[in-house]
């Protein structure tokens, strides 16, 4: 209880030395903060596609019957040729990705592989800005 009121003692009879450690201590916090900052919004997100910032990911809600259901990133039927068609002025390319899914693993040429995938449509590639280099079909 002594080490208390020392300490207490000190921080009312040492006022600007007090003061400036508490400006200090809050100065070090908003820079941590700061950085911090700035580390999360830079590692958030995925940058390695060309021009990320022009990304979108469009949400549907179905309604059925007057029925509401949850909004979901999956979308069915011709809808990214409806996007593309009515909105050509502002989208430059626009698929449909239904899920991204980790499948597991599987053997290929005797090894175990990680298989983690998406199924999408045809302008997947073209839409993330993800060159192809070869496109094998077996």
């Amino acid at each position: 209880m002594k080490q208390v009121y020392y300490a207490w003692r000190t921080i009312v009879n040492a006022k600007s030395t007090t003061f400036i450690k508490v400006l200090s201590l809050g100065a070090g916090l908003m820079v941590a903060i700061v950085l911090l900052t700035i580390i999360s919004y830079y590692t958030g997100m995925d940058t390695g596609y060309r021009d990320y910032r022009k990304l979108y990911m469009v949400w549907t809600q179905p309604k059925m019957e007057n029925e509401s259901r949850n909004p979901s990133p999956m979308s069915f039927g011709p809808f990214s040729q409806h996007i593309n068609e009515e909105l050509s002025d502002l989208v430059e390319s626009s698929t449909v990705v239904t899920n991204f899914y980790n499948g597991g693993y599987f053997k290929m040429d005797g090894q175990e592989v990680n298989s983690t995938g998406v199924a999408a449509d045809s302008l997947f590639f073209t839409t993330m800005g993800i060159e192809v280099l070869k496109a094998m079909i077996r």
